[in-house]
């Protein structure tokens, strides 16, 4: 085989939430995919051997999506479904796997899931893939998560899209993008941040500006509330100084507790109004919509509660919270 099979949609989508990816790619191993002479139906045998040892369930791979440049690198297999790219397909819009197989790169995947994902999930893989977390198959959308490094950065996709303005799906991308925001730790705070970002007609409350995962520095008239020389808050709006924290410890310790009350109580004496939204307030209409008018209330927005406005908060709430874990 001349030239690599590019992973791409659905494909890569996949590949990228494959919970044992890493360890595969860590061994080394030879899928010999690359090899001279092979059929499309072999070589598409191997790439799939190669993403179920990944952790990618068979039942999601009956139909491999791949990338090409040309018209001429079209297959007319039905293993694959090809996708246009339009050009060449340069080093820096793929990664390589194993000899004979690439993916392509984290902003271009962004690009390419605008075209297939609605725009909640669009933006909600926006925050995995800018921040300290990952989510797998089979659950990608649950609480079970695992920490780890982002993978790319809100400026890294937004700087792409405006370098392929063609590319379909660059429109829906860069306008989910504005309601992105780097360094969100888990599920649950990307939930917290877009019932604050989205749009009121959206059910959010349409604020744009806070920083998440803001480091505050502890003055040093004040460090004798806490052991810390500086805390981090989940969401911060410096302009107000409002700090919104999501806590989904249902049976904290009583060392844990001891240690979120010192916490609190060095913010609020710094002047921060802390929020706190819990798993159970996500998990009652009433109670989020109230936690959401106190949140609103110290970012000085005026929010009517008309009944459209009701519906559509309660219509993500009910998105954002579909797979968490009981």
């Amino acid at each position: 085989m001349d030239t690599p099979v590019v992973l791409s949609h659905q494909t890569a989508w996949l590949f990228y939430h494959a919970p044992n990816r890493h360890e595969v790619l860590a061994g080394n191993l030879d899928y010999r995919i690359d090899e001279i002479g092979l059929t499309a139906h072999k070589i598409a045998e191997r790439i799939r051997r190669f993403l179920q040892d990944c952790g990618v369930p068979a039942s999601q791979l009956q139909t491999l999506h791949i990338l090409y440049a040309k018209d001429f690198m079209r297959t007319r297999s039905k293993s694959f479904r090809p996708h246009a790219f339009g050009a060449l397909i340069g080093e820096s819009r793929v990664h390589e796997l194993v000899p004979g197989l690439c993916v392509v790169c984290e902003e271009l995947c962004f690009m390419q899931a605008a075209t297939w994902m609605s725009r909640f999930k669009l933006i909600e893989f926006g925050y995995e893939l800018c921040g300290r977390y990952e989510l797998s198959i089979p659950s990608p959308h649950s609480a079970s998560y695992r920490e780890c490094m982002p993978l790319t950065s809100r400026k890294k996709i937004q700087t792409y899209v405006d370098e392929h303005p063609g590319i379909r799906g660059a429109k829906r991308a860069k306008n989910a993008l504005v309601r992105v925001r780097d360094w969100a730790r888990s599920p649950m705070e990307t939930a917290t941040a877009m019932a604050v970002i989205l749009n009121r007609s959206e059910g959010g409350l349409g604020f744009r500006g806070f920083d998440m995962n803001y480091r505050v520095e502890i003055p040093a008239e004040l460090r004798f509330l806490t052991t810390s020389t500086f805390l981090e808050i989940d969401l911060y709006a410096p302009h107000s100084k409002t700090g919104i924290e999501y806590d989904g410890e249902v049976h904290a310790d009583a060392a844990q507790r001891a240690r979120d009350a010192e916490r609190l109580s060095t913010l609020r004496a710094m002047g921060v109004k802390v929020h706190v939204v819990t798993k159970r307030q996500f998990s009652e209409q009433l109670s989020f919509h109230r936690a959401m008018n106190a949140i609103a209330r110290s970012l000085y927005l005026d929010i009517e509660p008309t009944p459209e406005f009701q519906r559509a908060q309660n219509e993500l709430r009910e998105f954002l919270i579909r797979d968490w874990s009981a």
